[in-house]
């Protein structure tokens, strides 16, 4: 069984959250929706999306289920990347795109350089954040979100100097059920020591392994805020399988312990996934990935762990460097 957790607006969820960043990789609607039911079945109940998703329409995606589960699931969006609009015509027919690219991967980076250029604007207004909402809960079919998320923003971008006030006002109206940031931690960290009212309930960042932990509890100065994580697997999966061929005595070692092959890609990734829930207990972990078999076989894995949870704390621990705590900048030294 996952691991449960409760979010500050008070609802009990899955530890584990589903990622839908790449949800619209898979070209077809019915294998999308088979993926989202899969994820309900072998027990998440946390999805994460953001207007951004799916150039607009991955929150429209995830209607059909949230529709048929009505209370049973929570849910984080975001908003600041991406036009808070509806989904344009163009958006909409981007399946015939992501087929190409799927039998042409050699076009994907001027794909990615395309949309990054010319596709994704930065807006951090109080207006943007209204209308970002109120294109996502039309989109999702819901009357409220659990969280609203900053998307990314960065030290550099013009944020509102009205927008914590007009979180709380959406929070107060019953839109959201709490607010705060998702990001990379070098940037969080000076926005949070800047105007640490962004943070609201919920801080949410990139979480490498092999990188130190951030110092929450010294930059937070004790505020009761709940916390997830994102991208561990892959920001931390390849370079561990790497070390593993550069020292097979390593791999064989930790094999043991946990009572698993790691030289298996999927079973690491369970892995290093069962080392952040028992290692961070109250913490949200995401997992993202658009292969049902995949899936399926890493929650298995979860469900039933060979490993105990003693030895997946030291897994964690072998990895990740001492925690830092945060300088002037609220960027680790």
């Amino acid at each position: 069984m996952l691991p449960a957790l409760t979010l500050p607006n008070g609802r009990s969820t899955s530890a584990l959250g589903f990622g839908c960043a790449s949800l619209l990789r898979l070209p077809d609607s019915a294998d999308r929706q088979r993926l989202l039911a899969t994820a309900v079945e072998y027990g998440i109940r946390h999805f994460d999306v953001a207007r951004l998703y799916g150039l607009g329409l991955a929150e429209a995606e995830l209607a059909p289920l949230l529709r048929h589960l009505r209370g049973q699931l929570t849910l984080a969006t975001k908003f600041g990347l991406g036009a808070a609009a509806p989904p344009s015509p163009a958006s909409r027919r981007q399946g015939g795109l992501r087929r190409l690219l799927r039998s042409l991967p050699a076009l994907r980076p001027l794909a990615r350089r395309l949309y990054g250029s010319r596709m994704v604007p930065r807006n951090f207004s109080a207006a943007q954040a209204r209308r970002s909402l109120h294109t996502s809960l039309s989109q999702l079919g819901l009357e409220s979100v659990d969280l609203l998320l900053l998307h990314e923003p960065t030290p550099a971008d013009a944020i509102d100097l009205e927008l914590e006030a007009t979180l709380q006002e959406l929070q107060q109206q019953g839109l959201i059920g709490a607010f705060g940031l998702s990001g990379l931690w070098p940037d969080c960290g000076p926005l949070i020591q800047a105007r640490p009212g962004l943070a609201g309930r919920w801080l949410q960042w990139e979480d490498d392994l092999l990188e130190a932990a951030p110092a929450l509890s010294s930059l937070l100065f004790g505020l009761p805020i709940g916390h997830g994580r994102f991208g561990r697997i892959r920001r931390s999966l390849e370079p561990i399988r790497q070390a593993f061929e550069a020292v097979p005595q390593l791999q064989h070692h930790w094999s043991e312990r946990l009572n698993c092959s790691l030289a298996d890609g999927t079973v690491l990734a369970a892995a290093l996934l069962g080392a952040a829930l028992a290692s961070d207990p109250g913490g949200l972990q995401l997992y993202a990935t658009t292969d049902a078999e995949r899936l399926v076989r890493t929650l298995t894995l979860l469900h039933a762990p060979p490993w105990s949870a003693a030895e997946a704390i030291a897994f964690e621990a072998f990895w990740r460097p001492p925690v830092t705590r945060p300088s002037s900048t609220g960027i680790a030294p």
